[in-house]
């Protein structure tokens, strides 16, 4: 059964074992075998994770990590404005997800294209959308997806590690600093309550920067110039 609107909460995603960036909070797969997770045993995407704010756009309007009430923060102007010129061309019963990424967090991009990086949809409250279909609905509407790095099988916690190791070692794809991490996710779709089978995450050590005093602190990100 579909949980009520009100009641719905955007899952916590796990993290990989070998992530540093855990909090006392967080959640960490764990497996005696690398075949146990699931995550391993399908073609994944590795998306760069971007330092920014969950949000939600449904049926025109802006929420965070909850759809309980609208955002009223200033540095959702862009996402509400966003939003009010995309949701005709959306259904009702589908919701985004993403990144806001008007407001600086801890890492400050040169290179951002879009306030607003796309990187999940739900339909009907209940299935998550495969990475090819939330892709098309992208290109449709004009928003980008959270930066793809590779398309690939991990067949094992090793080489998921190697390879998240090798792209830490390069800059992040919306500028010149560093990744803040880099998130897992099966290609295809999967239901609302089967999240932690099918994405995880990958956060660098120390990188959250900011504390409670942001929303007053805050200030506002740059797109990159075209020339």
């Amino acid at each position: 059964m579909a949980m009520s609107l009100a009641q719905q909460k955007y899952p916590r995603t796990p993290h990989l074992p070998f992530s540093p960036g855990v909090s006392a909070d967080d959640i960490v797969l764990v497996s005696s075998k690398d075949t146990a997770l699931p995550i391993l045993s399908q073609e994944t995407v590795l998306t760069e994770k971007l330092d920014g704010g969950n949000c939600s756009i449904y049926n025109g309007k802006v929420y965070a990590r909850t759809v309980t009430n609208e955002v009223s923060h200033a540095s959702f102007g862009p996402i509400k404005e966003l939003a009010s010129q995309i949701s005709y061309l959306i259904p009702d019963n589908v919701q985004l997800f993403g990144e806001n990424m008007f407001g600086i967090h801890s890492i400050e991009y040169d290179q951002l294209t879009s306030f607003f990086y796309l990187f999940g949809v739900l339909e009907n409250r209940r299935d998550w959308w495969s990475w090819d279909h939330m892709t098309e609905l992208a290109n449709e509407i004009g928003v980008p997806t959270v930066p793809m790095v590779t398309k690939q099988q991990m067949v094992s916690m090793d080489v998921a590690q190697s390879v998240i190791a090798k792209k830490m070692s390069h800059k992040s794809l919306c500028g010149t600093c560093t990744p803040e991490g880099f998130v897992i996710r099966t290609v295809a779709g999967f239901p609302f309550d089967q999240l932690e089978n099918h994405v995880a995450k990958y956060v660098r050590a120390g990188h959250v920067q900011t504390d409670d005093s942001w929303r007053r602190t805050w200030r506002q990100a740059k797109l990159r110039h075209h020339t």
